[in-house]
This record gives C-alpha cells, sequence and structure tokens, in this order.
C-alpha cells in the first residue's frame, strides 16, 4: 500500500490560513482494498487532529519570531 498525505496552507489574512489535507491511498494487491477503504473512513475524521497540530506548529513559529 502507498499513502500520500498532502497540505496545503493559503494565508487568508495575517492571522488565519485556510488548510486543505487531502490523503491518497492505493495498493497493488486487491486484498488490501478492505484496508484502503477503511483508512479512507477514519482519514475523514482527522480534520481537528490536522487542526490542532496545524495551530500549535504555527504559533510555535511565531513564539520564534518574537
Amino acid at each position: 500500500m502507498v499513502s500520500t498525505v498532502d497540505v496545503r496552507l493559503t494565508s487568508v489574512d495575517p492571522s488565519t490560513a485556510s488548510v486543505d489535507v487531502t490523503y491518497v491511498r492505493t495498493a497493488l494487491d486487491t486484498s488490501a482494498n478492505e484496508k484502503v477503504q477503511a483508512l479512507g473512513q477514519g482519514d475523514r475524521q482527522k480534520g481537528p487532529h490536522w487542526q490542532k497540530t496545524i495551530e500549535t506548529y504555527l504559533r510555535e513559529q511565531r513564539n520564534k519570531t518574537e
């Protein structure tokens, strides 16, 4: 199985960013289809995790420059 995660941040204004997270999963063997689909279902629930992780990172970066 191969997975890629694409994370794109777009500045909305000086204190706000828009975030788009895209997962792509595939497998060469059809026996992995159920696993790929199950991971896809779980990925849909990860929005809060991504939000917390990105906000923490951006806050830490801002604190380094202050």
